[in-house]
């Protein structure tokens, strides 16, 4: 069983692109004390948490984790991986131990900038498990040392322009952040940041995104801008990968439904899905690279049931949610927040009350406020039934209950 020392470590020691031998290199201990220290098979000495935690700059969180072992005598599996997670998220550990550095010796080449894009890359997975209000410091720490390298490395043309991607990427990434934690002026500042990289990077497909992504935003939080949305699909190019075109479409889907306009959505997602169709076995950025004929079903569903259209909502929703997995629980209560109000409109009430039940005992513990903020635009809708039994039961609990946090 993986302690709780080992989970942060292996964050760590992914993030910098280290192997547990290249580890174990570094700070002169055998392999097998390192990989017994991350697996959970021994816990690591006072020491051997000292040389893990200044070989991957974690500011002393790993020495904390191990005291507190050493106390408590836990694992993983007794306590929540959000609260561990969070610990280190709000650290601000230097995962960029690389292309962090204010001074960067010699001359950044493809193999920097590609280090650069894995450890995005595992980043990338604590959106998985995490809230935005978790994540945003430790990403926005990533663009900022992009922003410092650009500005103060010694940079190729070529490299340069990769490195841009770069950036446009993480600040993509940081934007998502914020967006979900209810930031809605820093996520702007930050895909707008996103798309201009984009451009001097030459990466049609990051621009398009970025575009995608702050239309998305603005959609879910009730500004809709359809205008931002027609020019993310507009500026796709016929070299974009098939799974970023049917991305921005579907994103695009969503600004159209809030809208009103169910024939420009359901032309969206008919894009969508043929693109998902298309890419079949061909090269995707990683950052598109989850899209899949699932999701496109799940935004049908989240589109007919804003849309009013139960009857189209509720069989894409249900195929979809019947394999969408709890530990994605924040997204996971989106959709079942959208299966709820396809429900309230097909007044399917008991049904409708028993979904939003799931949905908030999901979002228990998740730092994002989109849960919270769909939560009550759910409870709007289901108000006229107030006084109906299932509906009665449902505001009882969650009285009794903690509120979806931040």
């Amino acid at each position: 069983m993986t302690s709780e020392f080992g989970e942060v470590m292996k964050v760590l020691r992914e993030s910098a692109g280290l192997s547990l031998f290249g580890l174990a290199k570094r700070i002169t201990w055998s392999k097998a004390a390192v990989g017994h220290a991350e697996s959970g098979l021994r816990a690591p000495t006072p020491e051997l948490a000292r040389a893990i935690d200044r070989a991957l700059g974690a500011n002393g969180v790993l020495i904390a984790v191990a005291a507190t072992m050493r106390t408590r005598r836990r694992n993983v599996s007794d306590v929540d991986r959000r609260d561990l997670l969070r610990l280190l998220a709000s650290t601000g550990v230097a995962t960029a131990a690389e292309l962090g550095d204010s001074e960067v010796p010699g001359r950044l080449g493809g193999t920097d900038v590609a280090r650069a894009l894995e450890r995005t890359k595992r980043l990338r997975r604590l959106d998985d498990s995490l809230g935005g209000a978790d994540t945003y410091g430790l990403f926005l720490a990533e663009v900022r040392s992009t922003e410092a390298t650009l500005v103060g490395g010694s940079l190729s043309g070529s490299v340069r322009r990769q490195l841009l991607a770069v950036l446009a990427e993480q600040a993509q990434l940081a934007g998502w952040a914020a967006f979900d934690a209810g930031w809605s002026d820093k996520s702007t500042r930050l895909f707008a940041m996103s798309r201009q990289a984009a451009l001097e990077a030459e990466e049609p497909a990051l621009v398009a995104n970025a575009m995608a992504l702050d239309a998305y935003q603005r959609a879910f939080s009730g500004r809709v801008d359809v205008a931002l949305a027609r020019a993310s699909c507009a500026a796709l190019t016929d070299a974009v990968p098939g799974l970023v075109r049917a991305l921005v479409f579907d994103r695009a889907a969503w600004s159209h439904a809030v809208a009103g306009d169910a024939d420009q959505a359901e032309a969206a997602l008919a894009e969508a899905a043929a693109a998902v169709e298309s890419a079949v076995g061909s090269p995707e950025p990683d950052w598109a690279a989850w899209v899949d004929a699932h999701e496109i079903d799940i935004m049908t569903g989240r589109c007919w049931s804003v849309l009013g259209r139960p009857l189209r909502a509720v069989a894409p929703l249900e195929s979809a949610l019947s394999v969408f997995p709890d530990a994605y629980a924040r997204d996971k209560a989106l959709y079942l927040l959208a299966l709820a109000e396809a429900y309230l409109h097909g007044r399917e009430l008991e049904l409708a009350a028993q979904t939003i039940r799931q949905a908030h005992m999901l979002t228990k513990g998740v730092a994002s406020d989109r849960p919270r903020h769909r939560l009550n635009t759910t409870l709007t809708l289901a108000a006229p039934f107030a006084t109906v039994k299932p509906f009665k039961e449902l505001h009882e609990h969650i009285a009794g209950t903690s509120t979806i946090p931040r």
